[in-house]
C-alpha cells in the first residue's frame, strides 16, 4: 500500500512531503518500530528521533569504521592507506561541507543541523581526491548530498590544478537542492532515467568514477553498469549503494575482478548501517591517474 501511494503522489509531491520531515511524527514512530526501538526501553533515542530528527528514509550519521573503508579503498586502488585516510579526514573539516552547508539549510525542516557524509559519500570523496578524475557520473541524486560531496572534492582538485566535472541523472525535477550555487559550474544534472540516459549524458567522454544510488533493482543497476562500461576510461572505479548488490557482483565475475562489500557501523544511531559495493572494473595498471 505504501508503495502504491508513493506512485500515485508523483515525485514532486513526495519531494514536498519530505520537506516536512521534522513534523512527520507518526511516520517516524513507524520507522523506529521497524527497527525495534521502543519508547519504554529506549526513551531518549525514541523521543530525540521522533521530535527532532528530520530524516525518515535516508539517514546520515558518523561512522565508527572509517578505517575499514580506507583499507578497502587502498586494496582497490593500490594507493597508500595513509594518503587515503588523510583525504577521509578532510570531510570533517571542510568549510563547505560543515559551516557552509549548515548556513544554507538552517531554515529547512528536512535537514539536520549537521549532515555527516556516510559510507558512499566518504568513499566517493576519497576516490575523487586521490584519483583526480576528469569525469564522475552519478545515478540517483535526491537532495544532492553525494553530489555536493563530489563537487566540493572536484573543486579542491581544480584549485590544485586537476579539474574535473560531475554528470548526474535523476528522474525527479528539483533534485540536488543541497548543492551550493557556486559549485554548479562543474555539474550537469539530467532529469532522465539513468538506464537510458547515461549514453546521451556522457557523450564521447570517458567515465573515471561511477556512483550508483538510484534503485535497489538488479536489472536497473545492470543497465547502468553496461552503459558506463561502454564509456569507461582506462581506469574505472564503481560504487554501488544499498539494495540488491547482485548486478555489480555479476559484472565483477564476468570481468574477473574482485567486488568488495563494505558494511557501515553508525555511531550513536538506531539504523544498523548500509552496505555499499566497491570495485575497479577497468584498470590500466596505474594506481594513480
Amino acid at each position: 500500500m505504501k508503495q502504491q501511494l508513493k506512485a500515485l503522489m508523483g515525485e514532486g509531491a513526495r519531494r514536498r512531503l519530505r520537506r516536512l520531515g521534522r513534523l512527520r511524527w507518526i511516520t517516524k514512530a513507524g520507522v523506529l518500530r521497524r527497527h525495534e526501538v521502543r519508547l519504554r526501553t529506549s526513551p531518549a533515542t525514541w523521543l530525540r528521533y521522533v521530535l527532532l530528527d528530520p530524516e525518515v528514509d535516508t539517514f546520515t550519521y558518523r561512522l565508527d569504521n572509517v578505517d575499514e573503508l580506507v583499507a578497502v579503498l587502498a586494496a582497490q586502488t593500490g594507493l597508500p592507506a595513509a594518503q587515503l585516510a588523510a583525504h577521509a579526514r578532510e570531510v570533517e573539516t571542510d568549510e563547505e561541507l560543515t559551516r557552509g552547508l549548515a548556513r544554507r539549510t538552517r531554515r529547512r525542516l528536512d535537514v539536520k543541523r549537521r549532515l555527516h557524509p556516510v559510507g558512499h559519500h566518504l568513499a566517493a570523496w576519497v576516490l575523487v581526491r586521490a584519483r583526480r578524475p576528469a569525469l564522475v557520473v552519478e545515478a540517483g541524486v535526491l537532495d544532492g548530498l553525494a553530489s555536493l560531496v563530489v563537487l566540493r572534492a572536484l573543486e579542491r582538485n581544480a584549485q590544485e590544478g586537476a579539474p574535473g566535472r560531475l554528470v548526474s541523472l535523476d528522474v525527479m525535477p528539483g533534485a540536488g537542492s543541497l548543492v551550493a550555487p557556486h559549485l554548479r559550474e562543474r555539474w550537469t544534472l539530467h532529469v532522465a532515467d539513468s538506464r537510458t540516459g547515461i549514453p546521451a549524458a556522457v557523450g564521447e567522454e570517458r567515465v573515471d568514477l561511477f556512483v550508483s544510488d538510484s534503485l535497489p533493482d538488479s536489472a536497473h543497476v545492470r543497465a547502468e553498469l553496461d552503459a558506463v562500461l561502454a564509456r569507461a576510461a582506462p581506469t574505472l572505479d564503481v560504487i554501488q549503494v544499498w539494495g540488491q548488490l547482485d548486478a555489480l557482483h555479476d559484472v565483477g565475475r564476468e570481468l574477473g575482478v574482485p567486488v568488495t562489500v563494505f558494511r557501515e557501523r553508525p555511531r550513536g544511531h538506531f539504523y544498523p548501517g548500509n552496505r555499499i559495493a566497491l570495485a575497479r572494473l577497468r584498470d590500466d595498471g596505474r594506481s594513480a591517474p
